[in-house]
């Protein structure tokens, strides 16, 4: 489990959702700079982000601890939004020869926004029920007021005056009453809509991570079996960088992107969301 959460070569062969992870460059023995790139289920757009990841080995458990960091050569890219991830761990304990316990930590914010596509279907929605309630209620006039009435003179034209009046009035009640305007709806995705996501993708990608662990020691036997350097710190080959050059990368200091206006490469094979690494 442990070997399988480090090795972003292996991440590679079962993680279906992932666009490009690559380590980039060692702060210390125990702690490197890390990107990670994966697709999102529609209509979210694909996320990236870059990772300060420290680890420790002791007393039988292993923890992984994953932050993010603000790296000059990787900026937000145009087609993909920056995703923040606060804080992400991993504790692995060993309870037996073949098995083992696994505890996961994740505090993300997505970032980004779906303020144009939200407002366009709600919209879709308020005006067809709209029309469908005009046109029930010119059907009642009608009906009622088909014959001239001397009394009142209500006649087809006054039919007709009666929904375009019907008509102004609902419109600038929605005018004034429309508090779900896309200016509300800018911002980072509700904390309900990350929270339920959540409950949904987490226990898949565990499942893909049980299958990817038991399949770990075959396909490594074929892959640089003996290259471990989160175990082996002098097998390590990334270039050095010094944490001064690095910076905490803020979710207010990003920008919240309209998702539904952003521009990304085609892809065919997208899953569901992925899990930070």
């Amino acid at each position: 489990m442990y070997d399988v959460l480090h090795d972003s070569e292996y991440r590679r062969e079962w993680d279906s959702n992932v666009i490009d992870t690559h380590d980039i460059a060692q702060v210390a023995v125990n702690a490197d700079v890390g990107y990670y790139a994966w697709r999102c289920p529609k209509p979210l757009k694909n996320r990236d982000v870059v990772m300060l990841r420290a680890w420790q080995v002791e007393d039988g458990y292993h923890t992984i601890i994953n932050f993010s960091v603000k790296h000059p050569k990787y900026p937000p890219r145009k087609d993909l939004v920056r995703a923040v991830c606060l804080l992400t761990g991993y504790l692995v304990h060993s309870t037996g020869p073949n098995s083992c316990s696994l505890t996961y930590l994740a505090q993300v914010d997505p970032k980004g926004n779906l303020c144009c596509w939200t407002c366009g279907v709600v919209m879709q929605i308020l005006v067809t029920v709209e029309i469908w309630l005009i046109s029930q209620e010119c059907i009642y006039i009608t009906r009622h007021y088909s014959v001239p009435d001397p009394l009142v003179n209500v006649n087809a034209s006054a039919c007709y005056q009666s929904c375009w009046i019907l008509g102004r009035n609902r419109a600038t009640f929605w005018r004034n009453n429309f508090w779900f305007s896309p200016q509300h709806l800018l911002g980072s995705l509700p904390k309900w809509v990350v929270n339920k996501a959540s409950q949904y993708l987490v226990p898949q990608m565990l499942k893909k991570l049980h299958k990817a662990c038991v399949q770990y020691p075959a396909w490594k036997q074929q892959h640089n079996v003996n290259t471990k350097p989160w175990l082996y710190p002098e097998q390590n080959k990334l270039p050095v960088l010094a944490l001064s050059e690095l910076a905490l990368q803020r979710a207010a200091s990003l920008e919240n992107i309209d998702e539904s206006s952003l521009a990304e490469e085609k892809d065919e094979s997208s899953d569901h969301g992925g899990l930070e690494n």
